[in-house]
């Protein structure tokens, strides 16, 4: 996954990126691409990506897989544990292999980099208002209203 943020007047513009890939040299997949209007608190503000981040591996039943978030570093120098989220806590005990990584450039944060500096210049239908707390108690809820996944379910 590779998550950055933008500060833009409105709140904070988000965007995550996920990618799924295989042990077997088998290419990987661009399975999730998502961009965010999120409002927070300026000193908190990589408590909303990281969290959003941490919402679609989950929707998406890819959990128990191992994960890594590439976090844009040129934006933030190391991930501080949100603490005005609890549901951060909830999100990040859901993943058995989980673990955050800097990047500070490469093609996937180069690329997502642009993509946020052109969705803040115009006028896109691709960006979303976001409620973080909101979107944490639906997950929390839907979550709750079904049952684990079998793990012979998702196979990559």
């Amino acid at each position: 996954m590779t998550v950055s943020l933008l500060k833009v007047p409105q709140g904070i513009l988000v965007g995550v990126r996920l990618r799924v890939s295989a042990s077997n040299g088998m290419k990987a997949l661009d399975a999730s691409e998502s961009y965010l209007l999120e409002k927070c608190p300026t000193g908190e503000a990589w408590s909303a990506p990281l969290c959003h981040a941490l919402m679609i591996p989950i929707r998406l039943l890819l959990c128990s897989l191992k994960t890594t978030v590439y976090y844009d570093a040129g934006t933030r120098s190391q991930v501080v544990v949100p603490s005005y989220h609890p549901g951060f806590h909830q999100l990040r005990a859901c993943f058995p292999t989980l673990t955050f990584q800097s990047s500070t450039k490469g093609f996937r944060v180069e690329q997502l980099r642009r993509k946020l500096q052109d969705l803040a210049l115009g006028q896109t239908n691709e960006v979303r208002p976001s409620d973080l707390p909101r979107c944490l108690q639906q997950l929390a809820l839907a979550v709750v209203a079904s049952p684990p996944p079998d793990s012979t379910e998702v196979r990559i």
